[in-house]
């Protein structure tokens, strides 16, 4: 039995279900809204343990061939006779500390003893580690610093005139009006890659919050990768042909789209893929990367948990076919 854990509303992941189904292969899927509770664990040198999902099937961990980790949690909860609420803060914090012991234990186990795509516990995405590692493997990688001061930017910007962006260090922000004002869903605010100009200059305070600045690489096209247990999946986005997506491609232009298509990486290009993504511990995520006018492969970032729907339709790679076919072992 596949166990599966991500989130309800995710489309991917439904799409490989469809496939496990016509498959006829058994899963159980957990989405973060579910309700889990442990029922017992044995350690031992055939370690063990038992849950329940939403009250319902008990599932033992015996049963479980593969496990795929596409994103979210487990969310642990202890029985009715168990309840905290007139409990203090401090034993609060304990008994969830507690069933926190018991939930990187069931990561461990799932990750360490069975066929596994993904990792509950390597789904972040830290860029600047990541720059720093794939520097290290013998990658390009866009000139970065942190700046925090008005001298930062001016010294960096000098540097490199034809251009510097700004990004976040962690992941986009999006929510849409309504998480501001209740009752108004037309609207939606996100966060972008963003092109810093001179006229910038005077919006520049004395001192400011750490920034992730990088300077600007004139792009033949950006290219998605999708690794999957050692596969490049490649996709070239022809996003520099359009003054709306040629800083940031998610600026998505409704109208008149981006030309995507397949691309054939390099093999040292796909060896280095490999050797950075092994060296990080993952065994699947999505890689942005730019070939630039000089013909450079330059590392932008990965994401653990990146979506491949975007890279699998345009490119007909039917990677949720591919996704269930190594949780069932097909070949």
């Amino acid at each position: 039995m596949i166990l599966i854990l991500s989130l309800e509303e995710d489309f991917s992941t439904n799409e490989v279900v469809e496939w496990l189904l016509h498959f006829k292969i058994p899963f159980v899927r957990i989405n973060w809204e579910d309700k889990i509770i442990i029922e017992k664990i044995i350690l031992s040198e055939n370690t063990e343990f038992e849950f329940s999902v939403n009250g319902g099937r008990l599932i033992n961990s015996k049963e479980i061939t593969a496990f795929w980790y596409r994103r979210g949690d487990i969310k642990m909860q202890g029985r009715e006779r168990f309840s905290i609420k007139k409990l203090e803060h401090l034993l609060q914090e304990t008994l969830f500390d507690e069933m926190e012991v018991i939930k990187d234990m069931i990561y461990f186990f799932l990750e360490k003893n069975i066929l596994c795509i993904g990792s509950f516990h390597k789904r972040s995405n830290n860029k600047l580690i990541h720059l720093m590692e794939a520097k290290k493997v013998g990658w390009d990688i866009p000139d970065t610093i942190i700046g925090t001061n008005y001298l930062d930017f001016v010294s960096f910007f000098k540097k490199h005139p034809s251009g510097i962006i700004v990004k976040p260090l962690s992941r986009c922000i999006f929510y849409n009006e309504e998480h501001l004002i209740p009752d108004k869903t037309e609207k939606y605010f996100s966060q972008f890659v963003a092109e810093l100009k001179n006229d910038d200059f005077k919006n520049i305070a004395e001192k400011y919050f750490p920034s992730l600045f990088q300077e600007k690489i004139n792009k033949k096209f950006e290219i998605r990768v999708f690794f999957l247990l050692g596969e490049c999946y490649s996709m070239a986005i022809f996003s520099q042909n359009d003054d709306e997506t040629k800083v940031d491609f998610r600026r998505y232009n409704l109208e008149k789209q981006n030309y995507r298509v397949p691309y054939n990486l390099p093999k040292n290009i796909k060896k280095k893929i490999n050797t950075f993504m092994k060296n990080q511990g993952l065994n699947t995520g999505s890689l942005d990367i730019i070939l630039s006018d000089e013909m450079k492969y330059y590392f932008l970032e990965v994401n653990p948990v990146g979506q491949f729907g975007m890279v699998s339709y345009p490119c007909n790679f039917n990677l949720e076919k591919r996704i269930a076919e190594k949780l069932t072992t097909i070949n």
